[in-house]
């Protein structure tokens, strides 16, 4: 279930500052819940709900801002483009 994974890297960020696409320690949880080892039914009605109440906390805790600086996001990615175009 990708909204499982997609709420993992969400905590991930909230709590740790990081974005982390290979899911190492999740990888047998996550493979088990694509092989059909969990149910559908149980994980909507209790994993979600837990993850959301986690989301929650998590927002309401982390140091990152609440508004993008989009001033700097576009700096960055225009010196991103301008550094790739020299290789």
């Amino acid at each position: 279930m990708n909204a499982v994974r997609v709420y993992l890297m969400l905590f991930d960020i909230l709590e740790k500052g990081e974005i982390k696409t290979y899911r190492d320690n999740d990888h047998n949880f996550l493979t088990q819940l694509r092989n059909g080892e969990y149910d559908y039914k149980e994980i909507r009605q209790q994993l979600i709900p837990a993850y959301e109440s986690r989301l929650s906390v998590d927002k309401s805790e982390t140091y990152l801002p609440d508004n993008v600086d989009w001033k700097r996001v576009n700096e960055l990615v225009m010196t991103v483009n301008e550094e790739s175009l020299k290789i």
